[in-house]
């Protein structure tokens, strides 16, 4: 695969950007969509007899069906929104009015709290339980049974990561999804983090509903819900009465962001063309060197997934001259990456203050070890955190940490510290 960075205009300032989780750099396609949306005089609302309400209609379903093609899913069950965090609130507001006091929602420990409280909260104002499944931090992996443990006759919703945000992996979910309909409960993903590296086939995985954030896809700042159409019907959304009572657009609460939405469109068209399954590829040879590279150093320690395999824990603590027990217990309740999470005494020739370097490197899925975050962190005698380049495992230099927690490029000191 030809590199694709010419596609990105913010990319041509020669930096290497960590800040994934604050949104990708948009292909140029998604930003001429935007801009030809805006400048051609044809912004006005949907639903309508004139002739740019008739286009804006035509673009909610051209958006509709190509996202569709891209997740291979029933476009009349795909809705938009601001954000995943906003869409997955209203859906779990109209969900929590259909639950009855001792029904149950099953959520896991490894998920972003996107998808924990909205949940909480919906279980809450109907008297309904909320549990959370453990996942393993010694691998950062979620096995299937710790979630199939909590399922039982009361449960209604099983809530999912695709991929965990802060540790990478990705947990096999169709067991858990073939338990949870064996009870009668619905199924819910957010694959916020899994789609941008990971080709995602709605139909196969059998979940009654996805959502993922489009800016992690190349798109702008936006969010996409799919759900069963029957099921999107079926629910008491929250909404006002002059809107569409049938159909997605009930869930797409007041004006759309038409011009957002027009490079959605053009992003899911671009991943279309080049094909997720050859992304996945060139981010697999892309991370590859870097892991190889640490596994060959006897005085680095690897932890989590070690490529396609999970690896047995390491004994060593976290950091040299550390407590081993209290260390290496915080530190991993903390959360443990796939990929590497790296430890080794700092180099003289560096600075005689540095006690220790540590390096996390966390691909995207265990099964694809793809990229999503590179970062070098260094601990100074007196706690604080200065993170800058290291050649030797060929990393791009980042900014200084000012603050605990340190921003988008950078782990919270408190992570590595406590």
């Amino acid at each position: 695969m030809s590199s694709l960075r010419h596609r990105f205009p913010g990319a041509r300032d020669g930096w290497a950007r960590f800040d994934g989780p604050a949104g990708t750099q948009v292909v140029d396609s998604a930003i001429t969509a935007m801009t030809n949306w805006l400048s051609d005089g044809s912004n006005g609302c949907g639903g309508g007899y004139f002739a740019a309400a008739l286009k804006a209609d035509e673009l909610m379903e051209r958006a509709r069906a190509t996202v569709g093609r891209l997740f291979n899913a029933d476009p009349a069950g795909i809705a938009f929104g601001a954000n995943m965090t906003s869409i997955t609130f209203a859906l779990s507001r109209a969900i929590g009015a259909t639950l009855q006091p001792g029904d149950r929602i099953v959520g896991t420990r490894m998920d972003h709290d996107a998808n924990v409280t909205p949940w909480r909260l919906a279980a809450d104002g109907a008297g309904a339980h909320h549990v959370l499944a453990p996942f393993d931090p010694l691998t950062g992996t979620l096995p299937p049974q710790n979630v199939i443990d909590l399922i039982d006759e009361r449960t209604k919703w099983v809530t999912l990561p695709g991929a965990s945000n802060l540790l990478g992996t990705a947990p096999d979910l169709r067991p858990i999804i073939d338990a949870a309909h064996a009870a009668g409960a619905r199924v819910f993903v957010d694959a916020v983090a899994l789609a941008p590296h990971h080709p995602i086939d709605i139909t196969a995985l059998g979940c009654d509903a996805m959502v993922t954030s489009p800016y992690k896809w190349y798109a702008p700042h936006s969010g996409m819900l799919w759900m069963q159409p029957e099921l999107l019907a079926a629910l008491p959304v929250f909404k006002v009465r002059p809107s569409n009572d049938s159909g997605p657009s009930r869930f797409e609460t007041g004006m759309p962001n038409f011009e957002g939405i027009a490079g959605v469109e053009a992003a899911a068209r671009f991943l279309l063309e080049e094909g997720m399954s050859s992304i996945q590829a060139a981010e697999n040879d892309l991370f590859a060197p870097l892991l190889a590279g640490l596994l060959a150093m006897e005085h680095v320690t690897v932890w989590g997934c070690t490529g396609w395999k999970v690896a047995p824990p390491p004994r060593r603590s976290p950091w040299p001259g550390a407590p081993p027990q209290r260390s290496h217990r915080r530190w991993l309740r903390r959360g443990s990456p796939c990929g590497t999470a790296t430890t080794t005494q700092s180099k003289s020739s560096v600075s005689s203050a540095w006690r220790t370097r540590a390096v996390w490197c966390v691909p995207a899925s265990r099964a694809t070890s793809s990229p999503m975050t590179w970062l070098v962190c260094c601990r100074w005698s007196n706690g604080s955190l200065l993170a800058e380049a290291t050649r030797r495992v060929g990393l791009w230099s980042l900014p200084r940490c000012a603050s605990c927690p340190t921003g988008p490029y950078s782990l919270p000191a408190r992570w590595l510290h406590e």
